[in-house]
């Protein structure tokens, strides 16, 4: 950067002034992209334990239904096993 030497002074002082301010300015706008993107990974992940939490829920009813199915599908059986066994006759199976 050009500065004219006035006195010798203001060149001396003018030069690192300029770039500080200049790191400054740069620092604060990178400290704003930081915060901007913490902030955004934080919802992010909020999201997620929302979506990990709703699925946890799909599977336990999901369970719980398959279990209850089983054991009826495991009751008709035996009773149909029962029924043959009695009548040997009937095949309803």
């Amino acid at each position: 950067m050009f500065v004219p030497n006035v006195g010798g002074e203001v060149a001396q002082w003018t030069s690192p002034v300029v770039t500080g301010g200049l790191a400054a300015w740069i620092f604060y706008f990178y400290r704003q992209d930081r915060k901007d993107a913490r902030e955004k990974m934080r919802a992010l992940l909020d999201r997620y334990d929302k979506h990990l939490d709703d699925f946890r829920e799909i599977v336990e009813n999901n369970t719980a239904a398959i279990t209850k199915l089983t054991t009826l599908v495991e009751q008709y059986h035996s009773e149909q096993v029962r029924t043959k066994t009695r009548n040997p006759g009937n095949s309803s199976l």
